[in-house]
């Protein structure tokens, strides 16, 4: 953010135009106001106005070293040579230390998956025992959760490696990084 204070007043305008909707009031704040706040100044500014109760953690999940290390892609828009294009963006982190390793892909697939997979335990030096993983198509091959079935390309990579995928619930807000 700029030197600029949000008014209080202001910031309730616009959280009831924008039902609540943060990214919305940022993009209006830099739109009509010039206001360039960052997303997580801007969600702790709701907070301190007591317009959103801050979110209480449910429970916390501790495992040794070696134990659990999570996986997860999601799609972000980057600017490369003035062109806005859609990238995926794979991660690996371990559950013990929060080390975390990511790279950009134009595309993910099992291959994609392989390939940041086998780079990622070669920077931690390892993997642990379980891998998280959303109910991605990338790497199951049927069903989701507890009920998922790992594609046979993948569990035989997982096997090389060490380690096991396991699912977690669909929308588990507690299991997602």
């Amino acid at each position: 953010m700029r030197n600029e204070k949000i008014e209080l007043n202001f910031l309730r305008e616009l959280f009831t135009r924008c039902r609540g909707n943060a990214v919305r009031i940022k993009e209006i704040l830099k739109e009509e106001n010039d206001i360039d706040i960052g997303y997580t100044t801007l969600k702790y500014a709701i907070q301190r106005a007591g317009l959103r109760a801050p979110l209480k953690r449910v429970g916390e999940y501790c495992f040794d070293p070696g134990h659990e290390m999570q996986h997860d892609t999601s799609p972000h828009w980057v600017l490369l040579e003035n062109k806005k294009i859609k990238v995926q963006c794979a991660s690996l982190v371990l559950g013990y230390s929060r080390k975390l390793f990511m790279q950009y892909y134009p595309c993910f697939t099992r291959f994609e998956a392989k390939t940041f997979l086998k780079t990622s335990i070669e920077f931690m030096g390892g993997s642990c025992k379980r891998c998280i993983i959303d109910n991605t198509s990338v790497i199951l091959y049927a069903g989701s959760g507890f009920n998922a079935v790992v594609s046979p390309e993948m569990l035989t990579f997982a096997r090389m490696y060490g380690f096991e995928f396991m699912a977690h619930r669909v929308n588990d807000p507690d299991r997602k990084e």
